[in-house]
């Protein structure tokens, strides 16, 4: 089972409080650096995201069918920054963009998330799609620079579920385009498109996955 859960910063709230809250949910002594270094950033408003989004997932936890003590569960990051848990099978993701965060998390399997609230100008859009875009997306946004923020957060999303950053992620899916448009790797894939305010959401999943659940609050 993936549950998917999208929300809103609440209005008022500031990194401290939320901080608070996280490390009470994941009490473990070893979470303290992870946490600190989030409410540590400079910019307040990504602060609160990134400590609200982990909030949103100690909510979520409980909810899944495999029982876990959160505050057994101890933070760290892989090689390009992908978050996890160290030694629990739990897998998650989390996303955040203007006071929305999206968080995604599995009994098991690998998942990758992506909420997307920017919303370019036309020629500014057209302009990133030509550096970053493989000739198939470049021109459909050439047609339509509408679609770009849907594609960017797809592309977002089967970075971060692969653990990747998007630079290398950008560079490879240029680098094999192909009539299919797979990079290598990703034909066990599936993309699974959300919407939330009316703002993209993508979540990518292994193929053979079926039970997804959404929820969100605004």
């Amino acid at each position: 089972m993936i549950l998917l859960s999208c929300a809103k910063l609440p209005a008022g709230i500031n990194k401290k409080d939320i901080a608070e809250l996280v490390r009470a949910k994941l009490s473990n002594n070893a979470n303290d650096e992870y946490i600190s270094a989030l409410e540590q950033k400079s910019n307040e408003l990504s602060a609160c995201e990134s400590l609200f989004a982990l909030n949103l997932l100690c909510d979520m936890i409980p909810q899944l069918p495999q029982k876990t003590d959160t505050s057994a569960l101890i933070l760290a990051r892989g090689e390009c920054g992908k978050p996890y848990f160290w030694s629990s099978t739990l897998k998650f993701n989390l996303s955040h963009s203007q006071g929305c965060v999206a968080c995604a998390v599995s009994d098991s399997d690998e998942v990758g998330v992506d909420i997307e609230a920017a919303l370019p100008t036309d020629d500014r859009a057209k302009k990133l799609a030509e550096r970053f875009f493989d000739d198939t997306d470049k021109k459909a946004v050439e047609e339509d620079p509408t679609v770009f923020t849907r594609l960017w957060s797809e592309k977002e999303a089967k970075a971060k579920f692969f653990g990747i950053s998007l630079a290398e992620f950008l560079t490879n899916e240029k680098k094999t385009e192909s009539n299919s448009k797979k990079m290598q790797g990703t034909p066990n894939i599936s993309l699974h498109r959300f919407s939330f305010c009316n703002i993209p959401v993508t979540l990518c999943t292994k193929r053979d996955f079926s039970t997804i659940i959404f929820t969100y609050t605004t």
